[in-house]
C-alpha cells in the first residue's frame, strides 16, 4: 500500500483545527436555537450542519493561510464563519464584491 502524499498529509493536518472550530461554530448557534425553542437539541437538524461545518473549516482554514494568520486565529475566523453559516458568508462576499465595484444582479445571486 502506498504512503500518502507528504502535501496531502500537511493539509489534511492543517485543517483539523479549522474543521474542529467550525464545529464549535456550529454548535454555539445551534444551541442558540435550542435556547430560543427554535430547534430541539437532537434533531435531524444537527446531521444536516455536518457540511457546514466541513465548508466553513475549509474556508477558515483558507483565510487564514491566504492571510498568513496564526493557526489560533485561523481557528477563531473557522469558528466565526461556523456560527455565522454559508449564508451569511455569501451575504458578506456579496457586500465585499458590491463595495469593490462588482455589479451583481439581484435575480441572480443566491440569497
Amino acid at each position: 500500500m502506498a504512503e500518502p502524499s507528504p502535501d496531502l498529509t500537511v493539509a489534511a493536518s492543517g485543517l483539523i483545527g479549522p474543521a474542529l472550530s467550525a464545529l464549535v461554530g456550529v454548535l454555539m448557534r445551534h444551541s442558540q436555537l435550542v435556547q430560543r425553542g427554535e430547534r430541539r437539541f437532537l434533531s435531524p437538524f444537527l446531521l444536516l450542519e455536518i457540511p457546514t461545518v466541513a465548508g466553513m473549516g475549509i474556508v477558515g482554514g483558507g483565510v487564514g493561510s491566504y492571510l498568513e494568520l496564526a493557526p489560533s486565529v485561523t481557528w477563531a475566523v473557522a469558528a466565526v464563519l461556523g456560527w455565522l453559516g454559508p449564508q451569511a458568508l455569501a451575504l458578506l462576499v456579496r457586500a465585499v464584491a458590491q463595495r469593490a465595484g462588482v455589479k451583481i444582479d439581484p435575480d441572480k445571486a443566491a440569497p
